[in-house]
């Protein structure tokens, strides 16, 4: 007995011995078939989400890194200012 009769015997589906019969050779083949499909398909969806994902948080990380250099522009240049007044009334 196939595995899917099997699973819908254990889900009390009426099934009359001579209408579940095992699947044949090429059926299996067709279902193997398109459950692959199914799975590649699946996996390129999953594969599209996580990528775009990715590219978001790379987008945000770099604005991040930019925010630190201009921070650190900008305390570079407090901290020789603060230097120049130093000498100049030191």
């Amino acid at each position: 007995m196939s595995f899917i009769s099997g699973l819908l015997l254990k889900l009390e589906y009426p099934c009359d011995k001579e209408l579940c019969v095992p699947f044949t050779e090429e059926e299996m083949k067709a279902l193997r078939l398109l459950l692959r499909e199914e799975v590649q398909t699946e996996i390129r969806l999953f594969r599209r989400d996580v990528s775009q994902r990715f590219d978001e948080v790379a987008t945000q990380l770099d604005g991040l890194y930019k925010r630190d250099e201009k921070r650190e522009h900008e305390y570079l240049s407090i901290r020789e200012q603060l230097r120049r007044l130093e000498s100049r009334f030191g």
